[in-house]
């Protein structure tokens, strides 16, 4: 078979037994996910040589995943991935306050999101990957409605997909992602100072101190935020000081489109990423400190590069930005995709 699924007991949280499947391509990518935070624990890609290494930083047991879950590493997001500003928003008039989990505000759906529980999840009828699926309640984390969420890993040749679906019984704010950190040396390179990055945005959201944004989109032309050609990340951060940005993506509503590239010149290892959600956040882990038990090495300041498509942080409370609220009878659906090849 060109693709398998093999399934391992992984541990268990809260009396619900906790699984690794570990999806193979005879391409000799691997994916290794769980249905605790429905995370991507492992990635294994081939260098230029034909030389297996995983290029995410996390970790390889669940009691670690556990301790450094403010890192949501390799978890999917939600129910709103990235900030909401003082915790709430209102829909029709109704004011909703939500867990408060990053000082004032909500970050990543409160302090017991998507990320922190157990998913249930069936290998896919094709045998290429695997369904995660989720019912978020009515008031969790003081969100409305109930929520009905579905993940998908596959895996074909040399490319992830991650899709997510959703539907709800209520009006409800609803933007997943996906929270890998890569980096493509495979283990060899304790940070990403020797990644190359491109975006296709040619704009980028203002943010203060908090990291919320001030409702304000201005050009990355001329500024330290250009990525539209290549560039070292070595570079960039040390002008930079790091980044924890929203870009705004070059692509129609819906599209799914190349929205940046990642390369490592030292193995050869490319990594283009395509999605069909308007915004791309991009966190050069600057505040990254890990002292250890993460695949036996500790992390510090950007050892991963985290790239997480998504609808705009705190969009509820800008109405000028992409709307972001889900009704009964609408489906929430969006896809990413990691294509891997080498140079």
């Amino acid at each position: 078979m060109p693709v398998r699924v093999n399934e391992f007991f992984f541990g268990a949280v809260e009396g619900r037994q906790v699984n690794k499947y570990v999806i193979t391509a005879q391409s000799g990518l691997q994916v290794a996910v769980i249905n605790y935070g429905a995370t991507l624990l492992s990635l294994v890609v081939p260098d230029r040589y034909g030389r297996p290494g995983n290029v995410l930083v996390g970790f390889n047991d669940l009691d670690s995943l556990q301790q450094n879950g403010n890192m949501y590493a390799g978890a999917i997001c939600g129910r709103y991935a990235n900030r909401i500003s003082n915790a709430c928003f209102s829909i029709n008039g109704t004011r909703y306050q939500l867990t408060r989990n990053e000082g004032q505000h909500c970050l990543h759906g409160g302090g017991r999101g998507f990320d922190k529980v157990v998913w249930d999840a069936t290998v896919l009828p094709a045998g290429n990957g695997v369904r995660f699926t989720y019912r978020s309640n009515d008031g969790e984390e003081g969100f409305p409605g109930n929520l009905e969420v579905a993940v998908e890993y596959s895996v074909t040749a040399g490319q992830l997909s991650i899709a997510m679906s959703a539907n709800t019984d209520a009006p409800t704010p609803v933007s997943l992602t996906a929270h890998p950190y890569f980096n493509l040396s495979g283990g060899t390179d304790e940070t990403i100072a020797g990644h190359e990055l491109q975006l296709h945005a040619q704009a980028v959201l203002e943010t203060d101190a908090d990291c919320i944004p001030t409702g304000r989109i201005f050009s990355v032309a001329d500024s330290h935020f250009d990525f539209s050609q290549r560039r070292n990340l070595g570079t960039a951060v040390a002008v930079s000081g790091g980044y924890d940005h929203c870009w705004v993506v070059d692509r129609r509503p819906g599209e799914l489109a190349e929205v940046a590239a990642l390369r490592h010149p030292a193995t050869g290892r490319m990594m283009r990423m395509y999605s069909t959600l308007p915004g791309l956040q991009v966190y050069t882990g600057q505040y990254l400190h890990v002292p250890a038990s993460a695949f036996n090495r500790p992390y510090g300041a950007y050892a991963g590069l985290c790239l997480e498509p998504q609808m705009y942080p705190d969009a509820p409370n800008h109405p000028h930005f992409p709307d972001t609220v889900l009704h009964t009878g609408q489906s929430y659906h969006h896809l990413i995709q990691y294509q891997f090849t080498t140079q």
